[in-house]
């Protein structure tokens, strides 16, 4: 399994890797007495534009003497329909911002393994975002993919995550969503490349 990194990027984002990574974890205390409490999972909603407020849900992986957590905000901020409530603009921000056709291809693998333990269909976490600069949208990545077939009430689509719930409760991007879930299991292997580098090298 390859590691998710500053040379992960550079094999699979050349000229474009040079961007801030981030890793989705729960926010967790642990004590001496080896006990531990969530404070919360890493989510896509609109927390405050104070970086601290995310930094233990959402680890910075590359650029850490940079701590430029503003392209991050920047997407909580469009994804919170508390902060972007037009789903017009939402739609058309979303679309210049995240990669949505290659998230809702991994999803749909995901949901179908029942993959729990992930952001979308359980917990928040297993997952990194990268903001590719050059092409100026973010990128989902997966990892940890082991946690399947564990929940009587698995999920067919990621509504655990608020984010990721509006994004594809839109017609628009459900269809993309449905049709990568068909694809999937009609057992299509015709992937794009991208789709390759973050889910088969994972299987």
């Amino acid at each position: 399994m390859e590691t998710v990194d500053g040379s992960y990027l550079k094999r699979w984002f050349r000229g474009n890797d040079n961007g801030p990574l981030f890793r989705t974890n729960g926010e967790i205390t642990f004590r001496k007495d080896e006990s531990w409490s969530l404070k919360r999972w890493a989510a896509l909603e609109d927390l405050g534009s104070q970086k601290e407020l995310y930094r233990w849900a959402w680890d910075l992986h590359t650029r850490e003497l940079d701590d430029d957590w503003s392209p991050l905000l920047g997407l909580m901020r469009l994804m919170d329909a508390s902060t972007t409530p037009s789903s017009a603009q939402f739609e058309t921000l979303v679309a210049k911002t995240f990669d949505v056709d290659e998230a809702a291809r991994i999803l749909s693998v995901r949901a179908l393994n029942d993959d729990w333990n992930s952001i979308g269909l359980g917990n928040g976490q297993n997952a990194y975002f990268y903001f590719a600069p050059r092409e100026g949208r973010w990128k989902f990545i997966p990892w940890d993919m082991d946690g399947t077939f564990g929940n009587v009430s698995a999920r067919l689509t990621p509504d655990a995550d608020p984010g990721f719930a509006r994004l594809f409760s839109r017609p628009r991007y459900l269809r993309i969503y449905l049709q990568a879930q068909r694809r999937t299991r009609s057992g299509t292997r015709r992937y794009p490349p991208t789709t390759r580098r973050t889910l088969f090298h994972y299987a």
